[in-house]
């Protein structure tokens, strides 16, 4: 899966729901551009839809504090 990202002059465009041409849309489906996107590591907290909570966005224990796996 991959997700959408729509520019924001688009989003009127995109969320009209009455909009249903999709060769009108399908013009926003294309690859994001890199630049303004930042990668950071996050907890396994993540993995679950059942946690939809800020905890989702804290970082992971170090490497010290995770259990070993041997």
């Amino acid at each position: 899966r991959m997700p959408v990202i729509v520019d924001p002059e688009s989003f009127d465009l995109w969320l009209d729901p009455k909009m249903e041409d999709a060769a009108v849309l399908q013009p926003l489906l294309v690859p994001h551009a890199v630049d303004g996107f930042h990668a950071f590591p996050v907890s396994r907290t993540v993995n679950s839809p059942a946690n939809d909570d800020p905890e989702c966005l804290a970082p992971p224990p170090s490497a010290t504090e995770q259990p070993s796996l041997l």
